[in-house]
């Protein structure tokens, strides 16, 4: 598994009023250049059985420590919106565009000063189920902390060569995939190891124990 410091997804969020935060979804920047979700393999994603995620970990998890981990980083995070990949993506025109994830509106925690909330680190998972936590494969970068409301409107955004990827490869890919020919970079998902693989580790350690006994 390769963890390379480059982010790949942008979040916009609105705020108005009591409605608290609206959180968009997207890896559109300006087409060759932008990073495309891809599984391991290299293909990009698309459909009803993939996933791209905003949200957060708890105050006190100890992400850094626990990085290797991926079933817990799942079953700690907290998912605040999400969409599928390259199935109506509006930025680039009616139509559908694999790699591409766009205009999910999801109404989020208002963010008022104060909110326990405000400068924890927002987290973007990428999947290959529309359930996150049933993904096999899965990527995850950082996007930015979240930020007090404001009347008008708050942005939560990601520059791609500006964030941190926790999982995933980072490869190449020419074409054109929605907004221009060009290089393209892709963040390709990297597998969950299955806990049948775990366990027998465990009990291999265990053996070796008992003999040194």
């Amino acid at each position: 598994m390769k963890y390379i410091a480059i982010s790949t997804i942008a979040l916009l969020g609105s705020l108005s009023g009591a409605r608290g935060a609206d959180y968009y979804i997207s890896n559109f920047s300006q087409g060759p250049t932008d990073f495309l979700h891809a599984d391991e393999f290299g293909n990009l994603l698309f459909g009803t059985n993939t996933i791209v995620t905003i949200g957060y970990f708890p105050s006190g998890f100890d992400l850094a420590n626990n990085i290797n981990n991926i079933p817990l980083l799942l079953e700690s995070f907290l998912q605040q919106a999400s969409s599928n990949v390259g199935i109506n993506v509006n930025a680039a025109g009616p139509g559908n565009f694999p790699g591409y994830v766009d205009t999910v509106l999801i109404e989020g925690p208002i963010l008022s000063p104060g909110n326990a909330l405000i400068g924890r680190m927002l987290y973007s998972f990428a999947g290959n189920n529309a359930v996150l936590k049933d993904a096999t494969m899965v990527s995850l970068n950082e996007v930015t902390p979240f930020v007090a409301d404001d009347p008008a409107s708050n942005f939560y955004t990601t520059n791609p060569s500006g964030r941190q990827i926790l999982i995933g490869n980072v490869t190449q890919i020419t074409g054109d995939f929605g907004l221009g020919s060009g290089i393209h970079n892709r963040l390709q998902l990297v597998p969950i190891p299955e806990p049948s693989a775990a366990l027998l580790s465990a009990i291999g350690v265990l053996g070796l124990l008992r003999r040194r006994r």
